[in-house]
């Protein structure tokens, strides 16, 4: 994959982002990619090239989240994957050290965290209890930067008791643990509510559904389905805390997003400007590549389901129409999503995988670009034949990357259309669009967005106070025998 190679301009590393110096053959190049990398760099990074290494049709990674017992467990994951070598600091050396940043930057990649801060308070739990000191002043808290930590013992913890069974728990909480505070969302599935855990304080979102809507096999897949993706662990989409039912609805209570989704910023907006769509699109970008890794087709990519935090990254939420396949590679033929997203392939009636996410991401640009849909019409038919034949016009202000990348991703035939090859996302992370785009640091966020939610209320205030989700045809009779209760262990 890499040979020597003698850079006769400046370069830098692409794994580590340092200057490569020296003379004669300085580091290598990737045969296929070309990217350059340190020799000391050259075996940190993966063996295979993703533009050559075609992904198992036959295996997935799971969606499920990982969980950690108590701090012991935590600082013996951090010693297996936090990097520890011999630093220097005012000439002084501290061997077997790591650095705060390059800690935070592990537990956002592996722990089913949402940001850098909930990183550093971990960080300073097992500065507490003694499984880290600080190389340099030991009176320092963790921080998030340049700063020398090394692992210790710690304290004594005692062995973890036996889980208690999940049903057991879930049965502690309810409908009667939470306060109301407002409506924030509505739809045909139900409305989302924006509540208070009585015990806590904490703020959460809470799902209402009437159990009446769920009347059919394949809405009961789908209910199952998104319960389950939401026991991911990734920092761009949405986490389950509690799940429970009564005698004719049922609840998910999910992370509070409190920035608002980017259809109501960009009514509040007109439109985004290039710096912003990057910074936003890169990191759905990833979040489809989570999706998708675990053998998931979103099917429900739109401006109303991109949620941004407080700190202006994005959080895909809702994945009720979601399909969990047995392969990466399987392919469906559900007609399903919102009209002016669907992929043409999905209007034919024709076998889909998960291209038509990156289909509807291609619509996403345009209209974070522009302010509006490529194939909005009054008419429902003639929306249709605006997807399968009319001529997309991208207007001249978009930047020649982005129109490029635009029509790659709204490609008619979802053979040619980009990521539809074995590299997946590698080939959109390649696209010149993306260039000054730094993934390593967008995955654990450790890049600024350029685009801040303004206040602590970000929604629609039309909408109704109603809190009544709408009814339905009638319950499934398996509903009652599926068990949907579920109470998120603390990570800790």
């Amino acid at each position: 994959m890499f040979k020597l190679k003698h850079f006769p301009s400046p370069t830098w590393c692409t794994f580590c982002t340092k200057f490569i110096w020296g003379l004669g053959k300085q580091g290598y190049c990737c045969k296929s990619c070309k990217y350059p990398v340190h020799i000391k760099c050259v075996k940190l990074v993966p063996p295979h090239c993703p533009k050559q290494a075609p992904i198992d049709p036959n295996s997935k990674k799971s969606i499920t989240r990982a969980r950690l017992e108590n701090l012991n467990d935590l600082a013996s994951a951090m010693k297996a994957g936090v990097e520890v070598k011999e630093r220097k600091y005012r000439l002084k050396s501290y061997p077997n050290c790591f650095i705060g940043q390059e800690a935070v930057d592990w537990m956002l990649v592996n722990l089913p965290i949402r940001d850098r801060e909930e990183a550093v308070q971990l960080g300073n739990k097992l500065l507490a209890a003694g499984y880290v000191k600080h190389a340099v002043d030991a009176n320092k808290i963790f921080k998030d930067g340049d700063h020398y930590y090394y692992f210790e013992e710690g304290e004594k913890v005692q062995q973890s008791t036996p889980e208690e069974p999940a049903d057991v728990t879930a049965r502690e909480v309810g409908l009667q643990d939470f306060e109301t505070i407002q409506v924030i969302g509505r739809g045909g599935f139900g409305s989302v509510l924006k509540v208070k855990k009585k015990d806590s304080g904490r703020v959460y979102a809470m799902k209402v559904m009437n159990k009446s809507k769920v009347s059919g096999d394949r809405q009961l897949q789908c209910l199952i389905a998104e319960k389950n993706i939401m026991l991911n662990d990734n920092p761009f989409l949405v986490h389950l805390h509690y799940s429970f039912t009564t005698p004719d609805k049922l609840y998910f209570v999910m992370d509070y997003i409190s920035g608002g989704d980017l259809a109501f910023h960009l009514e509040q907006k007109g439109r985004f400007n290039e710096k912003e769509v990057r910074v936003l699109t890169a990191e759905i970008v990833l979040a489809l590549e989570h999706l998708h890794s675990c053998g998931i087709i979103y099917r429900d990519l739109k401006l109303e389901n991109i949620l941004l935090d407080k700190d202006g990254h994005i959080c895909l939420t809702d994945f009720g129409l979601s399909k969990e396949l047995e392969t990466v590679s399987a392919t469906t033929k559900t007609v399903c999503g919102t009209p002016t997203y669907l992929a043409p392939e999905v209007l034919l009636g024709r076998p889909y995988g998960n291209g038509i996410d990156w289909w509807s991401l291609g619509v996403v640009l345009y209209e974070l670009f522009t302010g509006t849909n490529p194939f909005d019409a009054k008419e429902f038919d003639s929306v249709l034949n605006n997807i399968l034949h009319s001529t997309i016009y991208i207007p001249d202000y978009v930047p020649r990357e982005a129109k490029e990348l635009m029509e790659k991703l709204l490609q008619r035939n979802p053979e040619r259309r980009m990521c539809s090859g074995t590299t997946g996302s590698a080939e959109i992370q390649n696209d010149p669009f993306y260039e000054p785009i730094d993934w390593k640091k967008l995955m654990v966020k450790a890049i600024k967005p350029p685009f801040l939610p303004k206040g602590e209320e970000n929604f629609d205030p039309q909408i109704a106070d109603n809190v009544e989700p709408p009814e339905g045809k009638g319950m499934h009779p398996r509903l009652e025998q599926t068990d949907f209760t579920f109470v998120a262990k603390p990570l800790l």
